[in-house]
């Protein structure tokens, strides 16, 4: 439910973007507007169960997409032409530090998901074997291991 939820916020607050869209495409037409915020909505949840579907089933493809972003978004500071020009970010310099966001983002993404697996092992419950000879144990059994 918590990921249902969070998609949903998600949903709400990314497709503002397509509520001025079809505002602007509707031009005063209260009926096509009505209409064209229906589908647009109706295909954001489609999209997002569809990919929550897919995240749950292959949950490499949250890291792919973090590598992704970090890619993206080194390229964007590099390409800036004010940053690159004061930082001198040209060559050697550009790939190194591509290189150097995609690898830390990667360092991050390891470690959270070596993070939620400890997580996961602590919380889980007892094996079958060990509640049930917690269970049978008696007081007498107890004192006279000790």
């Amino acid at each position: 439910w918590t990921a249902i939820l969070s998609i949903l916020v998600a949903d709400v607050t990314m497709s503002l973007d397509n509520v001025l869209a079809v505002g602007a495409l509707a031009r005063g037409d209260l009926p096509l507007l009505v209409i064209g915020l229906a589908i647009s909505v109706a295909l954001l949840l489609l999209a997002s169960a569809l990919v929550a579907t897919l995240i749950t089933r292959f949950w490499w493809l949250m890291d792919l997409a973090a590598l992704t972003l970090a890619y993206l978004s080194a390229r964007l500071v590099i390409e800036d032409p004010i940053v690159s020009r004061q930082a001198g970010l040209t060559g050697v310099r550009a790939t190194a530090l591509t290189v150097g966001v995609v690898v830390a983002m990667a360092m991050v993404a390891v470690s959270l998901r070596l993070w939620q697996r400890r997580a996961r092992r602590h919380q889980a419950p007892a094996a079958p074997d060990e509640a049930l000879a917690e269970e049978t144990a008696t007081p007498e059994a107890d004192s006279a291991a000790s």
